[in-house]
């Protein structure tokens, strides 16, 4: 770097008879954000750090986060997820009381939880009465990352949201880990969309990159970032667009920057949702599913109102059933499905805390009318 090469030019030029004092390198304070990692490193160093190897899928964890009035789309995701990766190891990060509360009996569930008492936040009880349902779901994010990490000994792990819908496997994912990226990301849109509901410009005030998605190898740098994230949203996984703060997904903004391999991912087939559909066309080709003439990865059902046959999502007036085409069976077959994985009845229990937080408030996701009459008829078991 220009910094670590000064010294053998200030040599060159006193040879030449040009040197004057030699001016020492500005130092980077670079310990006071991450740690004592390196600053970036190369492509080429990738193999140093375990990345650039080949991975198979069973080296992959897989998580969400959810509630358990979510845990019908969550059963949904992993049996999306299990039909192209048998075996994969998939976790549920549990938002809420740990409690069994009937249909909500966590041995029963195919897959493993971990609970906020494992993730070592230094007080998510404070942190569950500030934030709403929202904030605190996707505060807990990091804190995730580093338990698979530190604690369960991931090597890589992939976040998803458990509105995902998983439509064939995750090649380019795989592609990428194993050519040595730390971090993969999806941006929420591709190309310019100045005409759109959800064009760029609005797209500002919630990130460039939609984190119903990201993937994280390990490395020492990845950690000190996952550390960092997690300080951050501690106090400040908060929706306040006019002031640049949206959740957790506007802080990864820096992470093309903060990470030394990032992946940003421009395949069409992932993540498509109501913010990226003015600009894909997704079409059933009579045995796959394809989105712009390639095969579709999975599908967000971001703020989808399943009791509602008209509605895609809530955020959206652009985009419904009877303007998307034949991702409209799609639609269909994901309210299907989570339906009969339980939904009527997990819907009914109540959130163990403060579905508005401190505020009262919750403009991304109003509290549903039929929690709130179950949650005031309710009697939360012991």
């Amino acid at each position: 770097s220009w910094r670590v090469t000064a010294p053998l030019r200030w040599v060159s030029s006193l040879m030449r008879g040009r040197a004057g004092k030699p001016v020492p390198p500005v130092p980077v304070a670079y310990a006071d954000y991450f740690g004592n990692a390196p600053i970036g490193l190369p492509f080429a160093a990738a193999e140093a750090d375990g990345l650039g190897l080949p991975v198979t899928p069973s080296e992959i964890v897989f998580f969400t986060i959810c509630s358990r009035n979510f845990m019908a789309f969550a059963r949904t995701l992993h049996a999306s997820l299990v039909r192209f990766y048998p075996g994969a190891h998939f976790v549920v990060a549990l938002c809420d009381d740990q409690k069994d509360f009937p249909p909500f009996v966590a041995a029963n569930e195919p897959f493993d939880f971990v609970y906020l008492d494992d993730l070592g936040i230094p007080d998510w009880r404070e942190m569950s009465q500030r934030y709403n349902v929202t904030e605190f779901n996707t505060a807990i994010k990091p804190f995730v990352f580093l338990h698979l990490f530190e604690k369960k000994d991931a090597a890589y792990v992939v976040y998803f949201d458990p509105d995902i819908y998983v439509i064939d496997h995750l090649t380019e994912i795989e592609a990428a880990f194993s050519e040595g990226a730390d971090v993969i990301l999806t941006p929420h849109m591709l190309e310019p969309n100045e005409r759109a509901e959800m064009n760029e410009r609005r797209l500002l005030q919630y990130g460039i990159y939609n984190l119903g998605f990201v993937g994280v190898a390990r490395t020492p740098k990845s950690l000190d970032i996952m550390r960092w994230w997690g300080r951050r949203l501690e106090r400040e996984c908060i929706i306040k667009r006019d002031e640049g703060l949206f959740v957790d997904q506007k802080w990864a903004d820096n992470f093309p920057a903060f990470f030394a391999r990032p992946r940003i991912l421009h395949h069409p087939g992932y993540n498509i949702a109501y913010w990226n559909l003015s600009n894909r066309s997704v079409k059933w080709a009579g045995d796959c599913w394809l989105v712009n003439g390639l095969p579709v990865r999975f599908v967000h059902f971001s703020g989808n109102n399943l009791d509602d046959p008209k509605v895609l999502s809530r955020h959206s007036g652009e985009h419904r059933p009877d303007t998307i085409g034949d991702m409209k069976l799609l639609l269909d077959e994901y309210r299907e499905k989570v339906f009969a994985s339980g939904h009527a009845d997990f819907r009914k229990i109540p959130y163990a805390f403060s579905w508005g937080g401190a505020s009262g408030f919750n403009e991304h996701t109003p509290k549903p009318a039929i929690e709130a009459a179950a949650a005031a008829a309710s009697v939360k078991p012991d």
